[in-house]
């Protein structure tokens, strides 16, 4: 299967071409979106429809962020309504909304995201011990993390739900090394409190949160600091608006409004 580099925007990226019979399966999971071959060289997109009759497909590596947020986009799973704020459930009006369970529905979305979870957990300082997720939202994705890197897997409930006495599910043992895993970092203040739960009552040690996507607001690093833990996103808001601007599924207007909304969403809120 031949190979070559391709300069994309001035980045070399790694690429495969694939023949008309298919060539071997990738090992690493890969979008395909269709594009205007005349338009390849400038666009982003990871799957091209190359001019050249030998080979139909170009698959390239590309950042796990920038290949999440493009197919959540693709997926319908980001929502951008800065012109009609909606009320998420913890009562914070926002100009977006994100959705990565319905990369639950389909397997190559959530191939990729687990597999890019798995990888960010294996780039920690500290190996982990037992992999924790927080209840309900990241409660989906531990598990199968879990189960990538061959680790035990524990739930961690932020607020308890009535009639639950332990904010963990699951048993853990004291001194070990958790990680915690969380789907979406908003304000960061149910994210740390599972991360506080889970040190207090399960006796372990906690450095680090990886989450899918994070809206890096100020108040998520704040409360971070204060449990004295790093947050680690797949991708944030940036990456997330870039690609949509990209794709043009986002105006600039709209992308400045958004990014105002991260910076101080109370603020933002009285304008609206």
């Amino acid at each position: 299967m031949p190979a070559g580099v391709f300069r994309a925007q001035g980045r070399k990226v790694q690429l495969r071409v694939f023949g008309e019979e298919g060539g071997e399966e990738e090992s690493e999971p890969f979008i395909e979106c269709g594009v205007d071959r005349d338009r390849w060289q400038e666009t982003k997109f990871s799957y091209y429809q190359f001019p050249n009759r030998n080979a139909q497909r170009i698959l390239f590596t590309m950042p796990h962020g920038e290949r999440i947020a493009e197919l959540l986009l693709h997926i319908d799973a980001c929502r951008f309504t800065p012109q009609r704020p909606i009320i998420w459930p913890g009562g914070i009006k926002a100009p977006m909304h994100i959705d990565v369970r319905l990369a639950l529905g389909h397997a190559q979305a959530q191939d990729l995201i687990v597999e890019a979870l798995a990888s960010r957990v294996r780039s920690l300082h500290v190996p982990p011990d037992v992999i924790a997720g927080v209840s309900p939202s990241g409660a989906d994705w531990a598990p199968l993390v879990a189960k990538k890197l061959d680790l035990p897997c524990v739930l961690v409930w932020s607020m308890l739900p009535k009639g639950v006495k332990t904010h963990i599910d699951g048993s853990v043992q004291e001194g070990t090394h958790a990680v915690l895993i969380d789907d979406v970092i908003s304000t960061g203040r149910r994210t740390t409190a599972a991360a506080h739960a889970l040190c207090e009552e399960g006796k372990v040690t906690l450095t680090d949160i990886v989450s899918i996507f994070s809206y890096g607001m100020p108040d998520s690093l704040e409360y971070a600091n204060e449990e004295r833990v790093q947050l680690h996103p797949l991708f944030d808001i940036d990456t997330l608006l870039k690609t949509a601007i990209n794709h043009d599924l986002l105006n600039e207007e709209d992308r400045r409004e958004i990014l105002a909304f991260a910076k101080d969403h109370e603020a933002w809120a009285k304008t609206r």
